[in-house]
């Protein structure tokens, strides 16, 4: 890679471009008595040759005297081609209780936020607990292990072979490998387009589930009231974004929105509090600019090692917190105002255009292409009957997979442009096609295409044989750029 292209990294280094062997991150709490199987495990399975990395974790090479642990936290997640997350509570016999993964959840949040693809694992003994909020809608891509063998087991089956795309590529990608999906929100910046702090200024407060919640919240709403122009949410407040699948999009929407954030540290923060934290923590270097952020703590004990070199607010009584908060508030919002940063173009691969809508979805030699389609497409049902439909509406690509929706069972919000949604949906899992390794070099043929959107996007491939045709019209690149709709499509079967 050239100068220039690392140039356009942002506060991010290519590393990896040095590395003798490219390599996987894990993220995991070495007090838990499955430690040294989860490694061996681990070790074992991406060194493989379909794999061929080398496991690497914070503490393997970290020198105090070089960076901090977060710096180094934030560099091998960064450059790793996958990462791994042990997201499992773990019992404490000297205190007799579960201790939360601290730093494994702000690590997440850092991979989160610079688009790293993951793996998340829960150890079996965590069945008798309660997901946490933020990743009951993960359930499903949470792995459960038990040991050396149901671990190798699991991610033999599960584990994607290592994505041949430079890391750079992912941090500016609008895909969201997570969310699986194009996310608009994944260039946002807090200061982003010189936001003005005359007005309004949000704030979002993390706090955590003690008995004293009651008596903390009073005390912030008393302090912030003071301040006219902030306007502050909970947490617990935040409900799931329209059109998105994940609570976690929902605080990383807000992370990279909010110009601060006030952080309340116990151990009974949440964990999408200290998500939030990595989202933040992550940004900040990647856009190359400080988010002002409160931490507020009552024992310096409780502080995950992550976290380790930032300035806290120690307070126990509600009144030291009182005083600590009415002097922390008033430079926190003097920093936003002089904040003299400005936004830079940003590499992000894919390009949006100014909302419009697609262009229209004809075949304009409608006989002569079907016919042909016809001589492409094998004796299917479904692929006929939407050929048939074609022909009798004129070659009018979008009346036709509307129709094919409708017949389906297949319902969308009032106000979703259906045939764009559509559209979208299908771009997407072109993009996550692309981001797995499973898009083929040239797609030529419809039937080609079907087979890819049939499989990534789990529509009735007659639905899809509309869309695959307007896409190979448009062409894979020009389709790609085109603008997502506004209103994406919620499809449920009737």
């Amino acid at each position: 890679m050239s100068q220039a292209q690392s140039a356009d990294s942002g506060g991010l280094v290519p590393k990896y471009q040095n590395y003798q062997r490219q390599k996987c991150f894990i993220a995991y709490t070495k007090q838990t008595e499955w430690a040294e199987d989860l490694l061996s495990a681990c070790e074992e399975v991406v060194s493989k040759p379909e794999f061929n990395l080398e496991l690497d974790y914070v503490g393997k090479r970290f020198t105090p005297d070089d960076v901090t642990l977060r710096e180094k936290a934030l560099e091998l997640i960064a450059n790793a081609r996958y990462g791994i997350y042990d997201l499992s509570y773990w019992w404490d016999d000297q205190e007799g209780k579960w201790k939360m993964p601290g730093n494994v959840f702000i690590e997440l949040g850092i991979a989160i936020a610079l688009n790293r693809p993951t793996l998340l694992l829960r150890h079996a003994n965590n069945q008798e607990l309660e997901l946490p909020e933020c990743l009951k809608g993960l359930k499903n891509k949470i792995l459960e292990f038990s040991g050396f063998y149901s671990l190798k087991k699991a991610l033999n089956k599960n584990l994607q072979q290592w994505i041949s795309q430079y890391p750079e590529k992912s941090w500016w990608n609008r895909y969201c490998f997570l969310g699986g999906r194009v996310c608009k929100y994944r260039e946002t910046y807090p200061q982003k387009k010189g936001k003005k702090t005359k007005n309004n200024l949000s704030c979002y407060i993390f706090d955590s589930t003690d008995v004293d919640r009651y008596d903390f919240r009073c005390v912030i709403e008393e302090v912030l009231e003071r301040y006219s122009l902030v306007k502050f949410t909970y947490l617990d407040a935040l409900s799931l974004t329209e059109g998105y699948d994940f609570l976690l999009c929902t605080y990383c929407q807000n992370a990279r929105s909010t110009p601060f954030a006030i952080y309340r540290i116990t151990p009974n923060t949440s964990p999408g509090t200290l998500i939030t934290l990595g989202i933040s923590i992550a940004l900040e270097n990647q856009f190359e600019n400080a988010i002002p952020k409160i931490i507020m703590v009552e024992n310096s004990q409780d502080i995950p090692s992550l976290l380790l070199g930032y300035d806290f607010v120690e307070a126990r009584s509600d009144n030291d917190k009182r005083s600590n908060l009415l002097q922390a508030i008033p430079e926190v919002i003097q920093k936003i105002r002089k904040n003299t940063w400005k936004a830079t173009p940003l590499p992000f691969e894919v390009i949006s255009l100014p909302d419009s809508d697609y262009s229209e979805p004809n075949l304009s030699n409608k006989d002569d292409e079907i016919s042909q389609l016809r001589s492409q497409l094998a004796d299917n049902p479904e692929v006929n009957k939407a050929l048939d439909l074609i022909e009798q509406n004129k070659g009018d690509l979008k009346v036709t997979a509307e129709i094919l929706a409708h017949q389906s069972g297949y319902q969308v919000h009032p106000k979703s442009n259906l045939w764009n949604s559509l559209v979208d949906k299908c771009r997407q899992a072109i993009y996550q096609a692309i981001y797995e390794g499973e898009f083929p070099e040239t797609v030529e043929a419809v039937v080609t295409l079907l087979t890819l959107l049939t499989n990534f996007t789990g529509l009735p491939v007659g639905i899809l044989v509309p869309i695959a045709i307007y896409i190979l019209k448009q062409g894979i690149p020009n389709y790609c750029e085109l603008p997502v709709s506004k209103n994406p499509v919620s499809m449920e079967k009737a």
